[in-house]
């Protein structure tokens, strides 16, 4: 009788853990369905026209440093994070005016 009545404790006990772990996976699941999505947006380099990246490389804290040439400017090194601002980079090459 007493192994009888072990045997309804364990069943009782799995059925909730059962029951309880198929409604927390639902509730997981419904809740990244329903996060909003990151808004990406373009992050701008303004570089006068003409400008290129030559090289780039990138560390091991994820900074990305690009050796920018050319627009009748002196070499330059452009230097960011796309961990900390996760977004596109393009140059907007503006129109450089001779003064």
């Amino acid at each position: 009788m007493d192994k009888l009545k072990t045997v309804k404790i364990v069943v009782a006990i799995l059925t909730f853990l059962l029951v309880f772990g198929m409604f927390s996976a639902i509730g997981i699941i419904f809740n990244k369905l329903s996060s909003p999505k990151n808004q990406v947006t373009n992050q701008t380099i303004n570089q006068p026209q003409g400008s290129y990246i030559d090289n780039f490389k990138i560390d091991t804290e994820g900074n990305v440093f690009m050796l920018v040439k050319g627009g009748n400017q002196p070499d330059r090194i452009i230097i960011t994070n796309p961990k900390k601002n996760p977004s596109p980079i393009t140059i907007n090459l503006v129109e450089q005016k001779n003064e």
